[in-house]
């Protein structure tokens, strides 16, 4: 016979002690952030206006709207972990199209929930999409199979299944994120597309997109284990890393600046660079298994320093993504965690984080066995 209850299974004194100490964060930090709770693990995010799409654990999307924190709608399906969501327009109207353990990509309606397409191809965990909408819009799928596939998506335009158009094992570990950057000349004209993608080794690869195929370019260097994450902005791509580091190498690849990297105390999940605003400096956030957010100034970062970060609490877990919502105007930060919550932030919230406050142990005091006797005659008497 089995059990999950941890008050029949044997326990260690140190097991004790964390699973006291968790239990008192949970209390302590269970208004921080104005979480959100749902019923199983955040794995992805992707935000539309004023709704967010979660690929959850628990096999499923969530359709959340921001302003009231509600759920919307859910999307179920999946025989396995969702590990990504994306958005696509078609002229029927917007689709989810989501990833899962379950091997497969689905295509989605998005008022109905139901699945319009199911695209399979891959023989492991699907764990990163990617849409670039170029004249002729592509899907990039990445996974454990140590491949990526790219799909034509101009098919759903008429309500057809996209086609895999070109399939690649040039990693030799899955394949985890991915991410592009159009580059345009002073005209505003596309010159380049650039492609990365990175894999549970380290290794980051370079590709340029040549006539709807992926061409490749070149290794990136710098990590020693698994990159979860990349970002490309305008100054350059961004990487986290389980070895404990986040890295940043500039544009364009001929640049002479050197490549950054900036330590943490754990496992990086995620990162996001904020640009200045009229009301906020500029800043970068990054987050991982220390379950803190970690917010530095994204100019003193560039600049090849290694300032010090304000730890913003909150999470009792792992925090796995990182969005910025545009609310009225003004940046909202979402973290979802696999402690079940999805947080929001407000600038200064980040900026001047409110601590843990723990409630204070009430002292117990243990009567002697003289105390106890006097006390049991005078209960007597």
């Amino acid at each position: 016979m089995q059990t999950n209850d941890t008050d029949l299974l044997f326990q260690t004194n140190s097991d004790l002690e964390f699973s006291s100490a968790r239990q008192k964060k949970l209390k302590a930090a269970e208004k921080l952030g104005n979480p959100f709770r749902i019923s199983s693990k955040v794995l992805d995010l992707v935000i539309e206006g004023d709704e967010a799409w979660v690929a959850e654990s628990g096999w499923q999307i969530r359709r959340v709207d921001l302003n009231s924190f509600t759920t919307k709608k859910l999307y179920k399906g999946h025989s396995g972990p969702v590990t990504s969501v994306v958005l696509y327009d078609t002229p029927g109207g917007l689709r989810v199209l989501s990833g899962s353990w379950d091997k497969t990509i689905r295509i989605w309606d998005i008022k109905t929930a139901q699945v319009l397409h199911i695209l399979k191809g891959h023989t492991d965990f699907v764990k990163s999409l990617l849409i670039l909408p170029l004249p002729r819009p592509l899907l990039l799928s990445t996974s454990s199979d140590r491949s990526l596939r790219l799909w034509d998506l101009s098919p759903l335009q008429e309500n057809n299944p996209p086609i895999c158009i070109q399939t690649i094992r040039e990693h030799t570990r899955p394949v985890e994120s991915s991410t592009y950057r159009i580059f345009t000349d002073e005209s505003g004209q596309r010159t380049e597309v650039y492609i990365w993608t990175s894999d549970s080794l380290g290794v980051m690869k370079e590709w340029e997109l040549k006539d709807d195929q992926l061409v490749f370019r070149r290794d990136i260097k710098g990590h020693e284990t698994s990159v979860g994450f990349i970002l490309a902005t305008e100054d350059g791509l961004w990487s986290a890393s389980m070895d404990k580091s986040i890295m940043f190498h500039p544009h364009p690849p001929s640049a002479p600046l050197k490549p950054i990297s900036i330590l943490h105390t754990g496992y990086v999940k995620s990162l996001l660079p904020l640009p200045a605003s009229s009301t906020s400096p500029s800043l970068l956030l990054t987050a991982g298994d220390d379950e803190d957010l970690h917010v530095f100034p994204l100019d003193d970062v560039l600049e090849g320093q290694t300032p010090k970060p304000i730890l913003v609490p909150g999470h009792c877990a792992e925090v796995s993504v990182l969005r910025l919502w545009r609310k009225e105007g003004k940046a909202v930060i979402l973290s979802g965690s696999l402690d079940g919550t999805i947080r929001n932030w407000s600038i200064p919230e980040l900026l001047n984080p409110a601590p843990l406050v723990y409630e204070e142990e009430k002292e117990t005091v243990e009567l002697t066995e003289d105390e106890q006797r006097e006390l049991a005659e005078l209960m007597d008497e």
